[in-house]
């Protein structure tokens, strides 16, 4: 995990937010940069952020640049109240150029209006009203905000979509499509609480009529119904184009939010649902039950509402601002969401972990992009109440801002093509703090050292010019001579590292090589040995069968278990020295539960565990689970289990204990026994090739395929203790991780 943490002088980074335009209005508005003629010559629109204030306009203003270029229009609104986000550009008009659509409430009543370019604003089309029922202050507490817009009749022009949502006066809460070129409402949808802009989402899935219309609720918590549903629930909803309801999904209770995206999750090519689900709390407890940390999981169904999968969230944590960037640090998409833990998570589409970076008033991502023109991409954080940062993939801090950016929130804005310095809309509304504000990255000039290190300005405002040019120019051959130094460590640290790589490379084929010379040399010792007796004993009886002696039954019947037995010993020796030699290419990262690999080995073994009166007992999470090939889960337990019953055979007191234990990464699992020890003299060699310390019925090979099992899925086997009152092997194995385990806690 990464930390945070500002620097005192940000002058002292690689680049700078530099102010490029900046306007800071009395009332809140939002700016957006707009290309209306779509030529590359980008222009603005102001929405102010209106109040129910008798006689105040509210307004719409059209800028030829940036906001502050020249008004080239402006659309006032009596009384008018805009939220954020309050509106949306497209060719609505099919003239080919950008048009602006606008949602505003006028005291009880939602309007929608498209503005052009050529600054005539269409005649506002009415989409519904609402009534004071609670009766506090005269007006209805309605407001609307534009969540999307969608072609859904096949007339190219996009269709636009707005959600109305009420406080305490309850109703009306609903999603309403707009076909604003044939000016009537196409449908509307009674939800019974508000939808967040961010969670609407739209699928084309073929042909303008079978698009669908995702989107998500959030429990308030207020006592509104509509379709069946309550707000003191959360929901995911799926619409058809024509507004009827094709799906829906409960995904909590009070205070929750379902925080659903349309996602790639298997790579296919084909969109799939994310949603978060919430375990149910008394509705009695509140919020308060809410902060405690509620049982919660990703769930990922496909377009029909079925269930893909279901990951569980780990710690109890409440996922807050779940979103999806199509384009992350690279060209793949990246989520991200932050947890109440105050860490800010990135993930890809599989839902795999990419970084977490973290501070204890907690990060707020704003946007990616490459902004300082290095071919990279690059995010932009803000600290709470605090600055905004630049950090690079790596979450080095590149940049961060003079002051604190309360409420900011960044609208990237592309440069044109003879500007080649990257531009960043930064906009708050915040009532305290309102400014819009165009900052430019630039790096750091070298001269800047004189606002670092005052002094050093303060000793050249009193040198002779000449003087002072010599020494600004001992200044400058010293940081050049320190550059050159450090890019010649660097090129010969690369050049270490290289040559070092090279010999680790040769260094481990040299031991593959040895390692398989000394098993080829053993196999071909322990089969020659292993043979002897059976060739030996088939070569007797082969004399005695030409003598048919019917006295030498017996003595035949001995030979041949002999034979039998010693042919059996040498299969055995090579069934494990196949195993050894194809652990790399049997490999697979199966998800096991390991307790699932130790119950079936105890039942394999339970005949002689019966005749030997061994007590085991295994003591396994029954929610544990290992990335490892399950035969080769087996070969290795079973290698350390049968190990530990030939240890306690013959002792007093027979038990063996198995404890398995999780860390964050790994899992830990001691296989213990009360048997008498492994000499000293052993501890050393016990994993070597074919050092056995049964030479009567061992291989020697066992512990080194066991050890070799486990390396190979990047764990560890070590000897960890062994006295005379027993002996503990260790196996460390890593867990599958919190996308792939599966908390069942009724396994």
């Amino acid at each position: 995990m990464t930390s945070l943490e500002p620097v005192d002088d940000p002058s002292t980074l690689p680049y700078r937010f530099v102010v490029d335009q900046v306007r800071t209005p009395n009332d809140p508005t939002f700016v957006y940069p707009v290309d209306f003629e779509q030529d590359g010559n980008w222009e603005s629109y102001q929405l102010q952020v209106g109040r129910h204030v008798t006689g105040e306009l509210t307004s719409v203003l059209l800028y030829d640049c940036l906001f502050c270029g020249n008004v080239i229009a402006q659309h006032n609104f009596d009384n008018a109240l805009f939220e954020h986000p309050s509106s949306t550009e497209a060719d609505f008009d099919l003239d080919g150029n950008v048009d602006i659509a606008a949602t505003y409430v006028l005291r009880d009543t939602v309007w929608l209006t498209v503005i052009s370019q050529n600054s005539t604003a269409l005649d506002p089309l009415y989409i519904c009203h609402g009534t004071d029922s609670h009766r506090i202050d005269g007006l209805w507490d309605g407001k609307s905000t534009l969540v999307g817009s969608l072609d859904i009749t096949g007339d190219q022009c996009p269709e636009i979509f707005v959600a109305v949502d009420t406080g305490y006066d309850l109703y009306p809460r609903k999603l309403v499509c707009v076909d604003w070129r044939a000016k009537q409402i196409l449908w509307d949808f009674d939800v019974p609480a508000n939808i967040p802009a961010r969670l609407f989402s739209t699928i084309r899935n073929g042909s303008p009529d079978s698009a669908l219309i995702v989107f998500s609720t959030f429990a308030k918590g207020n006592g509104a119904e509509a379709n069946g549903m309550s707000d003191l629930r959360s929901y995911v909803i799926a619409l058809n184009a024509d507004g009827s309801e094709r799906w829906r999904r409960s995904a909590g209770g009070l205070y929750t939010s379902a925080q659903s995206n349309v996602i790639d999750y298997d790579g296919d090519g084909h969109e799939e649902i994310l949603f978060v689900a919430h375990a149910d709390t008394a509705t009695a407890e509140g919020r308060s039950a809410f902060n405690r940390g509620i049982r919660s999981s990703f769930v990922i169904c496909n377009l029909a509402g079925k269930t893909l999968d279901s990951i569980p969230i780990p710690s109890r944590h409440e996922v807050r601002q779940l979103q999806l960037y199509p384009r992350g640090f690279g060209d793949g998409a990246v989520l991200t969401y932050i947890l109440n833990d105050d860490t800010l998570r990135f993930v890809d589409q599989a839902l795999n972990p990419l970084a977490k970076v973290s501070h204890p008033d907690g990060v707020a991502l704003l946007s990616f992009g490459d902004f300082i023109s290095s071919g990279s991409r690059q995010v932009i954080l803000r600290l709470a109440s605090s600055n905004l940062f630049l950090v690079d993939s790596q979450f080095t801090v590149l940049a961060q801002s003079d002051k604190p950016m309360d409420g900011a929130q960044v609208i990237p804005f592309p440069g044109s093509q003879s500007d080649k310095r990257s531009r960043v809309l930064i906009s708050s509304n915040n009532k305290d703090n309102n400014f819009n504000i165009v900052f430019r990255m630039v790096r750091t000039p070298w001269y800047t050292i004189f606002s670092r290190k005052p002094w050093l300005a303060s000793l050249l405002a009193f040198t002779p010019p000449a003087l002072a040019l010599v020494f600004v120019a001992v200044i400058m051959v010293q940081r050049k001579r320190k550059n050159d130094i450090i890019e010649r460590q660097r090129d010969e640290l690369s050049l270490a590292l290289s040559e070092l790589k090279d010999a680790q490379e040769k260094l481990v084929a040299a031991e593959k090589m040895q390692q398989a010379r000394d098993i080829a040399g053993g196999v071909a010792h322990e089969i020659h040995n292993a043979l002897y007796p059976a060739m030996a004993s088939l070569d007797l009886l082969k004399r005695k069968l030409k003598k048919q002696s019917p006295r030498d039954d017996e003595s035949l019947h001995e030979l041949i278990d002999l034979s039998e037995s010693a042919v059996v010993r040498a299969n055995g020796m090579t069934e494990l020295v196949r195993e050894f030699t194809r652990l790399d290419a049997d490999r697979t990262d199966d998800t096991i539960v390991l307790k699932d690999v130790i119950n079936e080995i105890i039942r394999s073994l339970a005949q002689r565990v019966d005749e030997t009166d061994t007590m085991i007992n295994a003591t396994i999470p029954a929610a544990l689970c290992i990335r490892c090939r399950t035969e080769h889960a087996f070969i290795l337990f079973n290698n350390l289990i049968t190990n530990a019953l030939d240890a306690v055979e013959g002792t007093l007191q027979r038990q063996i204990n198995i404890t398995a234990t999780m860390t964050e990464d790994d899992a830990q699992i001691d296989v213990s026994d009360t048997g008498t020890g492994i000499p000293a003299a052993d501890h050393d060699r016990i994993f070597n090739a074919f050092h056995s310390t049964k030479p009567s019925t061992g291989t020697g090979l066992g512990l080194t395929l066991a050890r070799r099992i486990a390396t190979v899925y990047g764990g560890s086997l070590q000897l960890v203790h062994s006295a005379e009152n027993g002996t503990t092997f260790r196996v460390t194995l890593p867990m599958a991780t919190d996308h792939q385990a599966r908390d069942d806690d009724d396994h």
